[in-house]
């Protein structure tokens, strides 16, 4: 009897220990594969509109909710909690995060396409960002 119970405690402590980190939800799971989760990072190949693989890897406790994860073309993307407020981007811009240090988003253009727009050191800026015919651009001058 202690054998069988000792073996059920083994067995049950093999497979806690061999269960990968718990991947966060939402709809990347679909069109990405090889899925890890390695402490706060997120990583995965994720296939873009035209067929495309790309690695990707995303720290998903920066996203505002862990389990509204998705492929944007190729990209692991969220609305991260440390998007800066403030600008006409807001409006026009969707899937704002922030990446390396840098603002991300897809802006609308003048004649209404999504396109992907960067803003490096974003957090310089005096008077808010704002969308300039799909691209961030500082409201104002930068901070000095």
């Amino acid at each position: 009897m202690r054998t069988i119970l000792l073996l059920g405690v083994l067995a049950l402590m093999g497979s806690a220990f061999a269960n990968p980190q718990q991947q966060p939800g939402g709809s990347y799971r679909e069109t990405c594969s090889n899925i890890s989760v390695s402490g706060d990072t997120l990583k995965a190949d994720c296939r873009s509109r035209d067929g495309r693989i790309f690695h990707q890897a995303l720290k998903y406790h920066a996203c505002k909710n862990e389990n509204d994860i998705r492929n944007i073309d190729g990209a692991l993307w969220c609305d991260c909690k440390e998007v800066p407020e403030g600008g006409s981007y807001e409006a026009t811009c969707v899937d704002a995060g922030i990446r390396k240090g840098t603002l991300v988003a897809l802006c609308l253009t003048a004649d209404h396409k999504r396109v992907p727009a960067t803003l490096d050191n974003y957090w310089d800026c005096k008077a808010g960002i704002d969308n300039a015919n799909g691209a961030l651009v500082c409201k104002g001058q930068r901070k000095r």
